[in-house]
């Protein structure tokens, strides 16, 4: 997560009534964690049950305006719809390590009390 994406999460949040921002975070954090457990199964699923799921997890981030990992899994999604597979799961690892900073992200909001 970027240093503008953080602030613009984090200008998210205070945007809501106190009793609303850590059902938010928790509600990301869920989201977050189950997209990519979907996308970590790849030996189990079809490539259709991954597009759906690349496709959640850029939704989702980008919902929380968390560009990077968005643009990340929207072009994870897009070489697989297109076929190609190979290139499609070298973004694999960027995409985890951009997850694992916004959980960060996350971990950080949550001990300031949102």
């Amino acid at each position: 997560m970027s240093e503008h994406d953080r602030a613009t999460l984090a200008a998210l949040i205070s945007a809501l009534p106190p009793e609303s921002r850590g059902e938010l975070v928790r509600m990301y954090r869920r989201s977050l964690t189950n997209h990519l457990d979907l996308i970590g199964l790849r030996p189990c699923t079809n490539n259709e049950a991954l597009v759906v799921a690349l496709h959640g997890l850029a939704g989702s981030a980008a919902m929380m305006q968390d560009q990077e990992l968005s643009k990340a899994a929207r072009s994870m999604e897009s070489d697989l719809r297109e076929g190609r597979v190979d290139p499609a799961w070298r973004r694999w690892p960027t995409i985890q390590a951009l997850a694992q900073r916004t959980l960060a992200q996350l971990d950080s909001i949550e001990a300031a009390g949102a």
